[in-house]
C-alpha cells in the first residue's frame, strides 16, 4: 500500500525505509572512498581545500588586495557557507584533503539521495521504487562526472 503525504512521518520509520535509507549513504560514501585514495581530484577552487581559512577569510569582502595589485572577486562568497565551514573544519581535524574532498561530495549525493526518496515517498511511491529512483539519481553517471570536475558555484 503506498503512503500518502499524511502518513510520510510514519513511513520514515518503518525498517526497510531505514535500510533503504542506510543504502543510499553507503553507496554515496563508500564509491567515492574507494576511488583514487591519497589523490585529491581536479577542481577549479582548489584553493577551497588547500588553505580553507584564507579562502574564509578572504571571502568576506569583495575586494581582494592579494592578486593583479586587487581585484573584485565574483565566487569566493559563495565558499562562506557550507563547503569553507566543512573543509576548515575538517583541516583543523586533520582529515586529509582527498578524504575531506570525498565526504563533501558524498553528503551532497546523501542530501540528493534523500531529497529524492522523500519526494517519491510523498507522492505515494512505494518504499522499493523510492530506493530504485534515489539510488539511481545518486549513481548517475552524469551526476558523478559533472560533481567530481567543476567548482561548488
Amino acid at each position: 500500500m503506498a503512503s500518502t503525504p499524511s502518513s510520510f512521518p510514519k513511513a520514515l520509520g518503518n525498517r526497510s525505509g531505514r535500510i533503504g535509507q542506510l543504502f543510499l549513504a553507503l553507496i554515496a560514501f563508500v564509491p567515492p572512498l574507494l576511488t583514487a585514495p591519497g589523490q585529491v581530484a581536479a577542481d577549479t577552487k582548489q584553493y577551497l581545500y588547500l588553505n580553507p581559512g584564507q579562502l574564509m577569510r578572504t571571502a568576506t569582502s569583495l575586494w581582494d588586495p592579494a592578486q593583479f595589485g586587487g581585484y573584485v572577486t565574483h565566487q569566493t562568497i559563495g565558499y562562506l557557507w557550507p563547503a569553507g565551514p566543512w573543509y576548515w573544519l575538517l583541516d583543523r581535524l586533520g582529515s586529509p584533503d582527498w578524504v575531506a574532498q570525498r565526504l563533501w561530495l558524498g553528503l551532497l549525493f546523501v542530501a540528493a539521495g534523500q531529497g529524492l526518496w522523500r519526494l517519491c515517498r510523498t507522492l505515494g511511491i512505494a518504499t522499493g521504487g523510492a530506493l530504485a529512483a534515489a539510488a539511481l539519481y545518486q549513481l548517475s553517471p552524469y551526476v558523478l562526472t559533472y560533481a567530481n570536475r567543476t567548482s561548488i558555484l
